[in-house]
């Protein structure tokens, strides 16, 4: 702490805890080594500052500490680098903060699109491809969601040939298009995980992205596992459950609730109705509570297709089905809203 330290030493110290924690999964140590990195950098002054906020909690804090609370600490980091001059750094904390994390939480997506719009016109004066593809995928993706695009996929010719090769636009366009798919074709999104459901992990390693991913994956798994008694559909969805349920233990407080979900949906599919039902209603209010617009119409939807399926419960589906939606609307989803609207009214 008082000799050999350099102007990167905090961040380095940083990346260390991203490995520790990606590679062992061990929070503890992980937030032992970013409470170093600060101590270092207070040492250090303000040469770095913005990194050091950045690579803390895009590579451990946001996975060991709720990830709400990123958002204002991205943001500082994107004014100090922008002091600094250091508009890389600078645009991966506009990413960061704009984009990944509020969609990430469910914001409203009429509001996210605005703001990501705005933040495209800073990251496109920094030239750099990796921020443009980024932020042009979530704000496609967003625009999807709310019905701008019907249901076709992703628009390659928004973007330059050349920037398709890198491993920032596969792993984010895929994990754009496996969201799309997973508000509006379940069964072609559990296809998606099946044939390549670890494509985001392999392109982009450690990405807070990751979190989401592994649960939309496991969810739609689920699904297709009680729709066709499919073996492959099961065991995927299985060996998903057991990473969230991992990380869940190991002191990642955003997987708690996916975990919830995830442990009624194998329940249902046991048909083990009182475990369905008490996991589901956490599921729920725990969502309400924490202020995910998505995964509360979410969770009620699947609350409503486990009423109807398993337990033949049309007035009760036909409730939760109208939380759904009501949840959807608030989040922008009108695509979505459509969809279960027209099923609502048939039940």
């Amino acid at each position: 702490m008082k000799h050999g330290i350099t102007d990167n030493s905090a961040r380095s110290f940083c990346n260390l805890g991203g490995f520790v924690l990606h590679l062992q999964e061990d929070y503890e140590t992980t937030l032992r080594l970013d409470e170093c990195a600060f101590a270092i950098q207070d040492i250090i002054g303000e040469a770095n500052r913005g990194i050091t906020i950045q690579e803390a909690h895009t590579n451990g804090l946001c996975f060991a500490k709720p990830i709400q609370q990123s958002i204002p600490l991205l943001a500082e980091a994107y004014n100090l680098s922008m002091r600094a001059g250091d508009t890389e750094y600078a645009n991966w904390s506009l990413l960061f903060s704009v984009a990944m994390v509020p969609y990430i939480i469910g914001k409203k997506l009429a509001p996210l699109l605005e703001e990501c719009q705005k933040a495209l016109t800073h990251v496109e004066e920094g030239d750099r491809a990796d921020h443009v593809v980024t932020m042009k995928l979530m704000i496609h993706l967003i625009k999807n969601l709310q019905g701008k695009y019907g249901r076709q996929s992703l628009r390659s010719a928004d973007l330059p040939d050349k920037w398709k090769t890198t491993s920032i636009y596969i792993g984010t366009a895929h994990f754009t298009q496996c969201e799309i798919l997973f508000f509006s074709n379940l069964e072609a999104a559990a296809d998606v995980s099946i044939q390549n459901g670890d494509l985001l992990k392999k392109s982009l390693p450690g990405t807070i992205l990751t979190m989401i991913d592994n649960f939309h994956q496991a969810v739609s798994l689920y699904v297709m596992a009680r729709r066709t008694k499919k073996r492959k559909y099961k065991v995927a969805a299985k060996r998903l459950r057991k990473i969230l349920q991992r990380w869940a233990k190991a002191g990642n407080p955003n997987v708690v609730h996916f975990v919830m979900l995830l442990d009624a949906e194998d329940a249902a599919l046991t048909k083990n109705i009182e475990a369905a039902t008490e996991n589901y209603q956490k599921a729920i209010v725990f969502a309400g509570r924490i202020g995910e617009l998505h995964h509360a119409g979410m969770f009620n939807e699947r609350y409503a297709d486990f009423l109807l399926d398993v337990c033949n419960d049309y007035e009760g589906a036909k409730y939760q089905l109208s939380h759904a939606i009501r949840y959807y609307q608030d989040w922008g989803a009108d695509r979505k809203v459509d969809e279960l609207q027209k099923k609502c009214d048939s039940l």
